[in-house]
């Protein structure tokens, strides 16, 4: 499963563009904001509700790791069907995901100290070789070699979207057991997920308000700080965590296209009486 995601990342980091990095930084404000609250903020708040909630152990790991994540490739997806700035959303994730080996390990120490059983040392090491290595190379092939047509992006998507699906099946089949044999503690970690993800995005928006963003930037900044890579999460807990570790992961990935399909929703309502700047909305 370890080299599917591999794969899986470098697929998606194929239109990912150095570029982008340079250009958001000419605007680095709402940048650095943005992942003050995805990285620093929003953590402090999982903290909290793991306080109120009291989760097994396992259970407990497993909603902590899919909450200080780098932020997830389908965060371009919504965002564009939002009609934000697709260039910031990029180089969100390129920047999320290049400082995830350093900002998940230092989360973790920072709020929960070694109380929870992590090993942060590994989880650094699997987020460089899983995550960091695959998105560069990712990178770097999509820049020595440009896809050609919307057939190749057709068939780059479709292996994605092929490989995505069975690393959830595998993860489906390896949680089986745990899940039912969870109970209360499983109806409990699956409505903290929903409640931590919908948050999510309340608290990385309500940062973001204050700023007065134009539209695009302001559904940028907001989709690309909330929408989480659980795959990432799903590899990692299947590496270094019980078995149990995966089931709130599982209902993360269940449960966070629903939040970005209401977070769509409610910007529609929002910008429903503004026009649109389509300078600055796409590239």
């Amino acid at each position: 499963m370890p080299l599917l995601f591999m794969l899986l990342t470098l697929l998606t980091s194929l239109g990912l563009k150095a570029q982008d990095i340079l250009d958001v930084g000419r605007n680095y404000r709402p940048t650095l904001i943005a992942l003050t609250a995805s990285h620093i903020l929003y953590p402090a708040v999982v903290f909290a509700m793991m306080k109120a909630f009291g989760l097994d152990g396992s259970i407990e790991q497993g909603v902590i790791l899919s909450q200080i994540m780098p932020a997830g490739v389908t965060a371009v997806a919504w965002a564009g069907l939002a009609r934000g700035h697709i260039g910031t959303v990029v180089s969100m994730i390129t920047i999320s995901t290049a400082i995830a080996p350093a900002a998940v390990p230092l989360t973790l120490i920072l709020y929960y100290g070694e109380s929870i059983g992590f090993d942060t040392a590994e989880i650094a090491f699997g987020l460089a070789v899983y995550v960091l290595v695959p998105c560069a190379l990712g990178m770097l092939f999509g820049h020595l070699v440009p896809q050609r047509g919307e057939r190749a992006k057709s068939v780059t998507s479709l292996v994605s979207k092929a490989l995505l699906l069975i690393i959830v099946l595998l993860n489906a089949a390896s949680v089986a057991g745990p899940a039912m044999r969870g109970g209360g503690q499983i109806g409990r970690a699956a409505m903290l997920m929903g409640v931590l993800i919908v948050g999510g995005y309340a608290i990385n928006w309500g940062v973001l308000y204050v700023l007065k963003l134009q539209r695009p930037l302001e559904i940028a900044y907001t989709f690309s700080s909330s929408v989480r890579n659980y795959t990432a999460a799903l590899v990692l807990a299947h590496l270094y965590l019980p078995p149990d570790a995966a089931v709130p992961i599982m209902a993360a990935v269940l449960l966070q296209h629903p939040a970005a399909l209401l977070a769509n929703v409610l910007f529609s309502l929002r910008f429903r009486n503004r026009r649109m700047q389509p300078s600055i909305a796409e590239r």
